[in-house]
């Protein structure tokens, strides 16, 4: 077992094989580097103090990035970033948190450039995205103890 560089907490087998990692198993957060993949997704959680499953999830998929409130059926579109586009890709569509931006690989695959981005402050220390109780997906930033630097579904940034 090891943590890499980015953050992945990695179980190896005896030939240093990886045969499980965290970084596939998301809950309410993104770490710089870090993907989301179509058919995963963040959930918020209750609470800063129940972190049992909250009211709200993201996810990603062919037609772009989905902001759902959990608690009708059908769940119900709160954001949504749409990409358009030819589908250039046989991969699964993902997000990237990359430093300065959530880059949406919708209808291509890395190295291409992204067919979106969601533009965040460019780190100046260690930073992390993370699905709030209410909604909303900010990046935090430490800075003698960590502070919301963007709001990425805040008003300004509402896309429906």
């Amino acid at each position: 077992m090891q943590i890499t560089d980015t953050g992945n907490l990695v179980l190896l087998d005896s030939n240093n094989v990886i045969v499980w990692q965290s970084f596939d198993h998301p809950t309410d957060s993104l770490v710089p580097g870090q993907k989301l993949v179509e058919g995963q997704k963040l959930v918020a959680s209750v609470s800063s103090t129940n972190w049992g499953k909250g009211l709200y999830s993201v996810e990603v998929t062919n037609k772009g990035l989905f902001g759902y409130l959990e608690t009708t059926n059908p769940r119900r579109v709160y954001y949504r970033y749409l990409v358009n586009g030819p589908d250039r890709s046989k991969e699964r569509s993902y997000v990237r948190f990359l430093n300065g931006s959530l880059a949406l690989f919708i209808h291509s695959a890395e190295p291409r450039r992204p067919d979106g981005a969601i533009r965040v402050p460019l780190a100046s220390s260690a930073q992390y995205m993370k699905l709030m109780p209410d909604g909303h997906l900010r990046v935090l930033e430490w800075q003698s103890g960590w502070r919301v630097v963007a709001d990425l579904f805040g008003a300004s940034r509402r896309r429906m």
